[in-house]
């Protein structure tokens, strides 16, 4: 997920117009439309979490609240897409790519419903986090490799994590960085 699209989303979700964040900051028309692909400049970011009250690090969807805005977002703009959509094979690839990110949504928000409840109701009491092993891979398990190393980022960010969990993301990451393609014969 990439900055952008939390900003695309932020103004979404309060109603103000992307043109007008352009004005108002002084960018050109159309500076966010020419970054769809590019990460955002330092202090361009800096003036956009000012502007919105909100961190850098919710802009670059480092924080679990961001992290869902944005796939929120993909999701609302993917159903776009499809009902726009009339080739019968990008509808179906598009069904399945909405299908996906539904699927993650429930996911994230169940760990941030567990995330949210108190120490006494999420186990033994223990100076573990909320956010349980199982509770983790299943979420890491439904998400595509490069939003699996953002959940690893939003993880290690947060330090919203236990023990446990964290040494099951130090084996995952190793596990994920030594993946190599196997060849077929």
């Amino acid at each position: 997920m990439s900055p952008v699209d939390v900003l695309l989303a932020l103004c979404k979700q309060r109603k103000i117009a992307v043109s007008r964040v352009e004005r108002d900051l002084k960018y050109g028309n159309g500076y966010f439309k020419s970054l769809k692909k590019k990460e955002i400049p330092g202090t361009r970011l800096s003036e956009l979490a000012d502007y919105f009250g909100v961190t850098m690090d919710f802009l670059l969807g480092a924080t679990p609240e961001s992290y869902l805005l944005g796939t929120e977002y993909q999701l609302q703009e993917a159903e776009k897409a499809y009902a726009k959509e009339t080739d019968p094979d990008k509808r179906d690839e598009l069904a399945g790519l909405i299908d996906a990110l539904r699927d993650s949504l429930e996911d994230l928000r169940l760990v941030a419903a567990k995330e949210k409840k108190p120490a006494a109701e999420t186990g033994d009491g223990q100076n573990e986090s909320p956010v349980d092993i199982t509770a983790f891979l299943e979420v890491f398990g439904s998400l595509p490799p490069e939003d699996q190393k953002d959940l690893f980022r939003i993880a290690e960010l947060q330090g919203s994590i236990g023990p446990a969990a964290s040494k099951a993301i130090s084996t995952l990451r190793a596990l994920l960085e030594n993946q190599k393609p196997t060849s077929q014969g």
